[in-house]
């Protein structure tokens, strides 16, 4: 799989995802730090990479509509500290194991994984 970790995403994700022998790019990386969130969107949909992020606002699908990329993985620890986030990660690395992300919103919270299908199915 491959993926895009947001800027707000601690530098310990991508060893977490390197270590499952994933293939993450980083925004801190490629010169989007600071790049509007439709920047963000399209970057991923050209590079056929799932995004991971704790922005809420790649969870309204109204906006951002996760049938037209691979996925989106929406982070939301119970606090804003990188182990709590990396505990979401993990739960998410967990179900990506066994269940496909693609055209799906995944909000992934602490013991709980909500999924938002594609509405057009796809």
């Amino acid at each position: 799989m491959r993926f895009k970790l947001d800027e707000n995403l601690p530098r310990a994700a991508r060893a977490r995802l390197d270590a499952q022998g994933w293939d993450a790019d980083d925004v801190h990386d490629e010169g989007l730090v600071a790049a509007t969130d439709s920047v963000i969107e399209q970057a991923c949909v050209r590079e056929q990479r799932i995004l991971i992020t704790l922005d809420n606002d790649f969870a309204d699908t109204r906006r951002y509509d996760p049938g037209q990329s691979l996925g989106v993985l929406v982070l939301r620890p119970a606090a804003q500290s990188i182990d709590s986030t990396l505990e979401c990660l993990e739960a998410a690395i967990r179900a990506l194991q066994s269940q496909p992300i693609a055209a799906s919103l995944w909000i992934v919270e602490p013991n709980r994984l909500r999924i938002r299908d594609h509405p057009t199915g796809a």
